[in-house]
């Protein structure tokens, strides 16, 4: 590539090879024509069979012969503003490498100086466009953040009552449990005991009927017996106590596992709170409950 080509007489281009610049020999004025031609439009040049590829040119030096010969084609171009850069001199007046930078150092300047304003103007209209475009964002997040805390705020208000309620069930709902389990625990054992039997007197038939284990906890002496008795002698019923079980009561368990009987105070918790809830409440929190 050549930033810098000439097109010129043959014996020019010698001084301008020996600074190290490369160009044309131009003969005649069809010469001219089309390796101007070749320069400024294709962006390369040909010529046995060697290409000089001048994409990157930015200045085509010619000789007052070679500008002479090109006339209008000359003043088109220069008129464009394009690159590359024109500059239209004899060798007497570029001999030194120094004029010749001196040239194009000195069109270099002149177009940054166009460039550097056209950019600043564009910036300055960029940044004003920019300011205008953040105002109005600003000003729709502010509406939309506005429009949605007032309608979380309405959404919250007509839930607190169903909230607050919510809360007071559960609260209500705990302390009775809690109360009951109280009250279980220090329940006379003579009294559970003989709830336990009546409940399994409901079901005796089925257990009868089936060899079962029933396993009890906590239960004392005498309710034992009347378990006993429930079933009487020689019955496939078994009975156990199991240490282990979780809740104080008993449990059945047919040998083929067709049905299973929990008869535990978990179980006469959950009878109290279905039948007896509204009571209870009254006699906890007062007759409003």
């Amino acid at each position: 590539m050549a930033e810098i080509f000439v097109l010129a007489e043959e014996e020019l281009l010698i001084g301008f090879g020996m600074i190290g610049i490369k160009g044309a020999a131009i003969f005649d004025r069809d010469d001219a024509i089309t390796a101007f031609r070749s320069v400024v439009r294709d962006k390369r040049y040909s010529h046995e069979g060697q290409t000089f590829d001048l994409s990157d040119c930015k200045m085509l030096i010619l000789s007052e012969d070679v500008s002479d010969m090109i006339g209008e084609e000359l003043l088109e171009w220069q008129l464009s503003g394009d690159f590359p850069l024109i500059v239209g001199k004899s060798m007497e007046e570029i001999k030194g490498t120094e004029a010749l930078e001196r040239e194009i150092l000195e069109d270099a300047r002149k177009r940054a100086e166009r460039i550097i304003r056209k950019a600043e103007e564009s910036a300055r209209l960029l940044g004003v466009q920019t300011e205008k475009k953040i105002e109005e964002a600003t000003t729709a997040l502010v509406g939309e953040y506005q429009a949605k805390k007032r309608i979380a705020e309405l959404e919250m208000l007509s839930r607190l009552p169903l909230e607050k309620a919510r809360l007071d069930i559960s609260y209500r709902d705990e302390m009775l449990r809690k109360a009951l389990k109280g009250a279980l625990e220090s329940m006379n054992p003579r009294l559970f005991g003989l709830w336990c039997v009546k409940r399994l007197a409901c079901q005796a038939e089925l257990v009868r009927n089936s060899r079962a284990r029933v396993l009890v906890h906590g239960l004392d002496s005498e309710t034992m017996r009347d378990i006993e008795a429930l079933f009487g002698q020689g019955s496939d019923i078994s009975i156990e106590e199991v240490p282990t079980m979780k809740a104080r009561g008993l449990v059945v368990e047919p040998m083929d596992t067709s049905y299973r009987i929990s008869i535990t105070e978990k179980e006469l918790l959950e009878w109290l709170l279905d039948e007896k809830r509204g009571e209870l409440a009254a006699a906890l929190f007062g007759s409003s409950a």
